[in-house]
């Protein structure tokens, strides 16, 4: 029996069919996301997120008479579609894009500077003279669009390139299907190129706008992602949600008569004028959305979206809140959750008192919260306040500490989380063994020998490396652990499930492995 204490059986973790992230996606999920598109978009955007689980960049570019079209690319995200539309390559012959399509199959290639593309690919920061690959999507064997891929000057083994000309292949099988019957009536002569510009209008006509904000339940839930510049590791961070537009500024006017609470109530209907006009407020807006907030509003409420888009402005208003002695528990614990998708640096200096809350659950959301806040001074001085409270005396507050510091993966503590252990009879016992399990994804119970081996071991190792050893464990909690927050970091990349049988799970964590070796820790 495994010494974690029990708290239900583990959930299958894998990502939702619906989730319209940006975030790679494994060949197995794609193929079950292939038979469920409901549409050539949501098609295209499994196929991108399906080569990236392989590459560095992708790029669809979908065929218009004697020239290709930008459709969409992603790297770390997708491109701005606007941008992309205009796009234009012409489709001459014995161009690398005219062979790729006219072969009907994978083209591995290096572009030029003089060759057709290459300036639309300069544009997207994509390098030349490097391996590339293209493929035609081939739909009732008429090629209608073409894709470029590469892997960041890394060649592409033969497993990868027929996995990926097979994820291709299923997705034209895809595309097949969602293509509307043409008329019968339609002469059969008719000039292919017409055919297909039916099938596929340019896209600027049918461009989703940018500026229609996505409701927080549906936003990924990925803080922050990492991005390789010239062998560096720096992070790529997801903004805070920002106040009102320019563009609602000019169509929005607010008095000092304005009526605030009717305002607020208008917004509670979904009322986009009223919530433009309450944006323009501020703290004050804010403030308002706070007190009428229902004592039993979920984290969806529409009072709740409209208060993240507040940004900084709802920071004061929250905590303020928070703090109020009279506010229910589950209210505290909702606005503190929130700060998960609204980690702004203005929040920090107050953000110890949530991580040292007598409320659990106040203290679990406010801790879960805490790992979406980017790198800042404010964030190394909260570190710091933490680690000296961790060498008090007050059991309480080193309990507290020892579970923010876990949340932040501080590895430094460490040495001292498995001192702890040696004391039997230590009140932290507990807590440093939850620690230690989760930051090093293993479970030695509580063998402070055990843990000092592992850590001699492989101290000095990074700790992505303890992720990945972590799928390979015998338990299946560890597993889940592990596999959780690798999904966070990169995505379901290699389709691993911690409850395959053992020789599936085996070959997804060394595709993982992989992964990861290709980019570097």
């Amino acid at each position: 029996m495994s010494p974690i204490p029990f708290a239900g059986p583990p959930h299958r973790i894998a990502l939702s069919l619906t989730d319209d992230g940006s975030q790679p996606l494994s060949l197995e999920a794609c193929a079950e996301r292939f038979e469920t598109a409901k549409d050539r978009d949501d098609l295209i955007r499994t196929l991108l997120r399906g080569l990236r689980s392989r590459v560095s960049f992708a790029l669809l570019l979908t065929k218009h008479g004697d020239v290709l079209r930008g459709r969409l690319s992603l790297a770390w995200d997708f491109g701005e579609p606007e941008l992309l539309e205009k796009a234009v390559l012409s489709l001459e012959p014995k161009t690398p894009f005219a062979r790729a399509m006219t072969q009907e199959a994978l083209s591995a290639v290096s572009f030029s500077t003089a060759d057709s593309g290459a300036t639309v690919l300069s544009s997207l920061e994509r390098p030349l003279g490097v391996p590339a690959y293209l493929w035609p999507v081939v739909v009732r064997g008429k090629p209608v669009a073409a894709i470029y891929a590469d892997d960041d000057g890394h060649s592409l083994d033969a497993a990868t390139q027929s996995e990926l000309s097979a994820l291709v292949a299923g997705a034209a099988a895809a595309w097949s299907r969602l293509q509307q019957p043409e008329p019968s009536a339609a002469p059969e002569t008719a000039d292919s190129s017409v055919k297909t510009e039916k099938m596929f209008p340019p896209p600027a006509t049918q461009a989703a706008p940018s500026n229609v904000p996505v409701s927080v339940s549906e936003q990924a839930t990925t803080p922050m992602r990492s991005k390789r510049q010239n062998g560096d590791e720096t992070q790529k961070l997801v903004p805070a949600p920002q106040p009102a537009s320019k563009t609602e500024r000019m169509f929005a006017t607010t008095t000092p008569e304005t009526d605030v609470q009717g305002l607020v109530q208008l917004a509670k209907t979904g009322d986009a004028a009223a919530t433009t006009k309450l944006l323009l407020l501020s703290e004050a807006g804010a403030q308002a959305v706070v007190a009428a907030l229902p004592e039993d509003a979920p984290p969806d409420h529409a009072l709740m979206r409209v208060l993240l888009r507040f940004g900084e402005h709802a920071v004061k208003p929250m905590l303020a809140k928070i703090g109020q002695p009279d506010t229910p528990g589950d209210m505290r614990a909702t606005l503190a959750s929130l700060f998960a998708d609204m980690p702004t640096d203005t929040a920090l200096p107050a953000f110890k008192e949530l991580l040292f809350d007598r409320n659990d659950t106040v203290r679990t959301k406010a801790k879960h919260a805490l790992r979406s806040f980017p790198p800042s001074a404010p964030l190394r001085t909260l570190r710091k306040t933490l680690l000296d409270t961790f060498q008090q005396s007050d059991s309480r507050l080193r309990m507290c500490a020892i579970e923010a510091l876990v949340a932040l993966r501080e590895t430094t503590i460490i040495p001292d989380l498995i001192e702890i252990l040696s004391d039997e009879f230590s009140s932290l016992a507990e807590p440093a063994q939850r620690g230690l399990f989760e930051l090093c994804k293993q479970d030695f119970g509580t063998s402070s020998r055990r843990w000092q081996i592992f850590w001699e071991k492989h101290g000095h190792e990074p700790r992505l490396s303890w992720l990945l050893a972590g799928l390979y464990h015998a338990n299946e909690i560890v597993r889940a652990s592990a596999q959780e927050e690798l999904l966070l970091l990169s995505g379901d990349v290699a389709g691993y499930r911690f409850d395959q049988p053992k020789r599936e799970r085996d070959k997804a964590a060394a595709r993982w492995s992989a992964w990861w070796h290709r980019r570097g820790y």
